[in-house]
């Protein structure tokens, strides 16, 4: 199938990396965090407060959609609503700095027309997703790996599209709404049994969030926000006795607040901004303007407060080979203090023999490079691996060549 496609490589802010992603639509328990936005094309993100407005993609074109934020706070998942910079057949996960991309679906672009509306595990380790198969031409609800493995489709109904899936914070259930239900529907993400969770009564959900606790789950009738318990709860408005729209809910992290998109300020379909409104009386218990910009902001995510090591690595390597040395030259990013571990193995017949280690310093850009001996023929492998600090993650890359 010829599908329009432009490589990730076109995002030069970015730096995509080919490891395994470390962690929802819906709220993960913690304290508040970023809030995560789309604002025109592209992934922003800014404090509970208004302060601190920081576009993380910056580029032209991208065309992001529904954004999800890990249970750690370090990642956000997205997808993007038509192929232009990035596939619309891909499921992206960036993270909170805006350094490290990663495309999940790399390697099975050509097993769907387009993917939407990812979704994290409670341990986020596994995302769920949304797409229109091919061959097949169905809609169905995937779940896979954030390495990019052991994916399974959960669904064989041709009925998820534009379901909005969100994953329980606290269990495997993923929430969902049947195309053409008025039933919002739970499925397990472990055995595919599924639940109804509660009817919808105004005849329409869109835009599902879990509560931080997993008792309740929020949503919108591209009007209003509700929230009902679950299950079988009967939904309660929030938004009733406030001017304007409002639309695509989310749960702080602490339970006490929900953002929307609305129009509230203006009242003009075009001006849309962020507000958090109280998680228990909605609107009538008292509204927050988060952000204030003239575009148009919109399907907010509140991150939990990230603890710790909050800054994802990646190491890029290259290797030189003359006749009698190995050279190995790296990068590091973003730039950090230290030093690389860098060792060169030669496979035997038992399996790759470490033939030497050298500790080479990062440079104020990031780069290092150290020098081995060559070995005889054979295959041969480099491995750069940085032990982390107290705000950069470790990372390790590996580089197969032949001696």
């Amino acid at each position: 199938m010829s599908r329009a496609r432009i490589a990730v490589a076109a995002l030069t802010a970015l730096v995509v990396v080919g490891s395994a992603v470390p962690a929802g639509a819906g709220a993960f328990p913690g304290e508040n965090g970023k809030i995560v936005y789309v604002a025109g094309d592209d992934i922003f993100t800014v404090d509970p407060d208004g302060t601190d407005v920081a576009n993380l993609t910056q580029t032209e074109g991208l065309d992001v959609e529904n954004v999800s934020a890990s249970p750690d706070g370090k990642w956000i998942a997205f997808n993007v609503g038509s192929p232009t910079v990035l596939d619309d057949a891909g499921l992206y996960v960036l993270d909170v700095n805006g350094t490290t991309l990663r495309d999940v679906l790399a390697k099975r672009h050509d097993d769907f027309i387009a993917v939407g509306a990812p979704t994290w595990s409670p341990d986020g380790r596994r995302l769920a997703f949304e797409a229109y198969t091919y061959p097949g031409f169905s809609n169905e609800l995937f779940v896979i790996d954030s390495d990019g493995s052991d994916m399974k489709k959960l669904t064989n109904c041709n009925c998820v599209s534009t379901s909005y899936p969100t994953w329980s914070p606290v269990g495997p259930e993923i929430a969902f709404v049947p195309c053409c239900s008025q039933v919002v529907t739970t499925i397990n993400a472990n055995t595919g049994a599924t639940t109804e969770a509660f009817a919808v009564e105004s005849g329409y959900a869109d835009n599902l969030t879990w509560s931080p606790d997993g008792t309740q789950i929020a949503y919108d009738d591209l009007i209003e926000v509700y929230r009902v318990a679950i299950p079988n709860g009967t939904p309660v408005p929030l938004t009733a006795t406030g001017p304007g729209y409002y639309s695509n809910p989310s749960w702080s992290p602490d339970g006490t607040q929900i953002l929307v998109e609305s129009n509230h300020a203006s009242q003009q379909s075009n001006n849309r901004d962020i507000y958090a409104i109280d998680a228990v009386n909605g609107v009538a218990g008292g509204v927050t303007r988060v952000t204030t910009a003239l575009d148009a902001e919109g399907q907010p995510e509140w991150a939990p407060l990230c603890v710790g090591r909050c800054t994802p690595t990646s190491i890029a390597l290259r290797i030189v080979k003359t006749r009698t040395a190995v050279k190995v030259n790296g990068t590091i990013s973003p730039p950090v203090g230290g030093a690389a571990t860098v060792t060169l193995l030669r496979k035997t017949s038992s399996g790759f023999k470490r033939l030497g280690s050298k500790q080479p310093g990062f440079a104020e850009d990031g780069t290092f490079a150290a020098s081995f001996s060559r070995p005889a023929e054979g295959k041969c492998k480099v491995e750069a691996r940085f032990a982390g600090d107290a705000e950069h993650d470790p990372t390790l890359a590996t580089k197969l060549f032949a001696c």
